[in-house]
């Protein structure tokens, strides 16, 4: 409880449900990334691990599976396009920190989230 108190939600219950909610809302989307990398990496590993099961946490890149940024290159969508590099974009386009800052902050209310 102690660790959750700063979430001023009221008491523990309430943060639980809507965490709760949020990961129920959430889950159709983590369950086609999951199936996504899970099949593009049963490609690359063929017959090395269960297709329609979880996806081994060692092939993952650490231990508990936290972060995938790992086989980002086995699993990214168009692999032969170029990434964009914002820096460049942002130049080209001579924005500004502070069109950078309210851009940000713009995005953010958007979503629920406080102004900065």
């Amino acid at each position: 409880e102690h660790w959750i108190e700063d979430y001023e939600m009221g008491n523990v219950t309430e943060f639980e449900d809507t965490i709760d909610q949020i990961l129920k809302d959430i889950m159709p989307l983590y369950e086609q990334l999951h199936a996504y990398v899970r099949g593009r990496l049963c490609s690359k590993y063929q017959n090395r691990f269960d297709c329609d099961g979880p996806i081994p946490t060692h092939i993952l890149g650490n231990m508990w599976a936290q972060t995938w940024h790992d086989r980002l290159d086995d699993v990214i969508p168009y692999p032969d396009t170029p990434l964009v590099n914002i820096t460049d974009v942002l130049i080209k386009k001579q924005f500004s920190i502070h069109q950078m800052f309210t851009t940000a902050e713009s995005f953010f209310t958007s979503i629920g989230l406080y102004p900065m």
